[in-house]
């Protein structure tokens, strides 16, 4: 049987009868890659994984080439490995990383790209339950939705355009306010008909404005959340 040391090491002996067990290897374009047929069982649908079903060209044969990029070959392999598909960006060709060469090599594989991936409803549901959105149905799950979730409705949307939009002019007003005339409230300097003093209390008043509306967002969405530890640190 083969015997997982841990790390993705195997021991085989050599006794094993279970062909799950047997190691089997995979020349990718003049590199050899090693690894069970149990492991290759993964993900179904995948070229790998019919390559051991009856039929396939290491459900009983012990060795098989492809005429691949074997550059891309290990983070493939790792894939049946760990079920994480990570993107080897370490490649260059010409000069540059093609993402396009990836995409190709999936492709060939069989293998459906994670992040072309479409989470059902269910999927996204759990996901955003994960980040604090109550379960059960009610007014905390409504008001989550309006301040976390900005394609829930037009209204949560806009409310997600008006709070970036306001947070850009509080940058820009506190930008203003360090100008020494307008801290100072001088009345000799004016910009259009507003004296400094004037130009003060406008900004005060704004600040107010951003103060209060943050508040009630922060106090919303403290409220809604089911995750209030988390959202706290």
């Amino acid at each position: 049987s083969t015997i997982d040391l841990g790390g993705g090491l195997l021991v085989q002996q050599n006794h094993s009868t279970d062909p799950l067990d047997q190691i089997v290897s995979i020349d990718c374009g003049g590199v050899v890659f090693r690894t069970c047929r149990r492991t290759l069982h993964k993900h179904p649908g995948t070229l790998l994984h019919g390559m051991v079903q009856p039929g396939g060209e290491l459900h009983t044969e012990t060795s098989v080439f492809i005429d691949r990029d074997n550059r891309y070959f290990a983070s493939i392999l790792d894939y049946y490995r760990t079920g994480e598909l990570e993107e080897p960006r370490h490649i260059i060709i010409n000069g540059a990383y093609q993402h396009g060469a990836w995409i190709r090599e999936l492709a060939f594989y069989k293998i459906e790209d994670p992040a072309m991936i479409i989470p059902t409803e269910e999927e996204l549901d759990l996901r955003q339950q994960a980040l604090g959105k109550p379960a059960s149905k009610g007014i905390r799950q409504k008001i989550w939705s309006l301040w976390e979730d900005p394609s829930s409705s037009r209204v949560a949307h806009w409310l997600m355009v008006f709070s970036v939009f306001l947070s850009v002019l509080a940058v820009c007003a506190f930008v203003v306010e360090t100008q020494p005339a307008i801290r100072k409230g001088d009345p000799t300097y004016t910009v259009f008909t507003f004296d400094g003093e004037g130009i003060q209390r406008i900004l005060n008043t704004f600040e107010t404005v951003v103060i209060i509306f943050f508040t009630i967002e922060l106090s919303c969405r403290f409220f809604a959340t089911s995750k209030k530890k988390a959202f706290l640190l």
